[in-house]
């Protein structure tokens, strides 16, 4: 296990491809193509409140990343909108990455049960391992 530093524990075996795309993040603004990353995720809190966002969801896609997690608007940019800020993925409307699909599916199911999602929390999922 590892400890982020708000206090929420990581556990390595469930994180799959969430920890992957949150360590390899990076932010770029689309001016001059400068990195810009630290100013989105200055600290270690803000990386484990981006996983904490990712762990839960099936898949991702920039314009929901910029537009739903770091609150940001389009602006005009010629003849079409876009953020002032881009990732280093593939930009693909299209394209969605993978997150943690099982977790989602399973959080999806405990709803449909109208069942709590407490007992599914990282000491609870590192126990059932």
């Amino acid at each position: 296990m590892q400890k982020g530093g708000t206090g929420c524990k990581i556990n390595r075996q469930t994180v799959g491809n969430v920890e992957v795309n949150v360590l390899n993040l990076r932010l770029y603004d689309r001016t001059d193509d400068r990195e810009v990353t630290a100013g989105y995720l200055p600290t270690k809190e803000d990386y484990v409140r981006l996983f904490v966002y990712l762990n839960d969801r099936k898949e991702i896609n920039q314009d929901t990343l910029l537009k739903d997690y770091f609150r940001l608007k389009k602006v005009k940019c010629g003849n079409e909108k876009e953020f002032a800020i881009r990732w280093n993925y593939i930009e693909d409307k299209e394209k969605k990455y993978p997150c943690n699909e099982t977790r989602h599916e399973l959080l999806a199911a405990l709803d449909r049960a109208g069942m709590e999602h407490g007992w599914l929390d990282d000491s609870g999922t590192s126990a059932r391992w």
